[in-house]
């Protein structure tokens, strides 16, 4: 992606550019109609050229960025990313050329099937500190589908973003890498604003895509454990899959959910959101 003025520019197969501006059409409307967070629209698309340009938010701060510059705001600003996850698997509605089911192994119970985000991770959800925004970027489907896809479970999208931090951990984080605590707040905010979530939910979806989440990290090894990386890059994914085993393992429902007088306000706040 190149950022040129006022605008960010991808180059692509046309099919796929052209499902992502279905989702970001979409998205953005979601966004606008809730407040919750932003998603820059689309300027121009040339499908005989494989070019999509969207408006550039010259402020954003992704939130491995944040991560970097140990910014005690980050886990606020992942909780609200679960709010606003919620309300686009619930709302965003796709003309039916737009829906393309995810493959087979990673669609899950048919009462979790919603549209998906498809690559939710801490490179293209951000903030804007100049208008205090959520920003999620980039609606096409991660590399590691080998399609253009737009329909699954619900859960694809949040072990996508749980794991990201986990998973990627960059060699100036020396202190403060909390995958956890950040895990927690998002997974905590898409509770409070989705009857439909739970963590056992969450738990058999990463059993039954286990093969898939395997071969991701081959290639990831393969493509990153090179060279002098090499040892550390496995040390780090070795560690990181067992705090995350060990992170989902223990977690439970009641952990996510606000008690007493905090259950009241988090109510009042969804009621007014609707």
């Amino acid at each position: 992606m190149e950022l040129i003025g006022d605008v960010a520019r991808k180059s692509g197969p046309v099919d796929r550019l052209r499902l992502e501006v279905a989702k970001t059409t979409c998205a953005a409307s979601v966004a606008e109609r809730t407040g919750l967070f932003h998603v820059p629209k689309v300027v121009r698309f040339d499908a005989e050229n494989g070019v999509l340009e969207t408006a550039r938010v010259h402020g954003f701060r992704s939130l491995m960025q944040l991560v970097l510059a140990r910014d005690s705001r980050l886990p606020a600003i992942c909780e609200r990313v679960g709010r606003a996850m919620a309300r686009v698997h619930t709302e965003m509605r796709l003309p039916e050329d737009a829906r393309l089911p995810f493959p087979e192994l990673l669609r899950g119970d048919p009462a979790d099937e919603c549209v998906l985000h498809g690559d939710l991770n801490g490179s293209n959800v951000g903030w804007d500190p100049a208008t205090d925004r959520v920003v999620i970027l980039d609606w096409s489907a991660a590399p590691a589908l080998r399609s253009p896809a737009s329909v699954g479970s619900r859960y694809f999208d949040l072990l996508w973003f749980a794991l990201f931090f986990f998973r990627f951990r960059p060699l100036g984080a020396i202190s403060g890498w909390s995958p956890e605590l950040w895990a927690r707040a998002f997974l905590a905010g898409y509770a409070a604003a989705s009857a439909g979530f739970s963590v056992e939910g969450l738990r058999a979806y990463q059993s039954r895509i286990r093969p898939f989440l395997a071969d991701d990290y081959r290639a990831e090894r393969e493509r990153l454990g090179r060279g002098v990386r090499w040892l550390p890059y496995r040390a780090w994914q070795w560690l990181g899959q067992r705090r995350w085993e060990k992170f989902l393992g223990g977690l439970s429902d009641s952990q996510l959910r606000p008690r007493g007088a905090d259950a009241r306000v988090e109510r009042c706040a969804a009621s007014s959101e609707s």
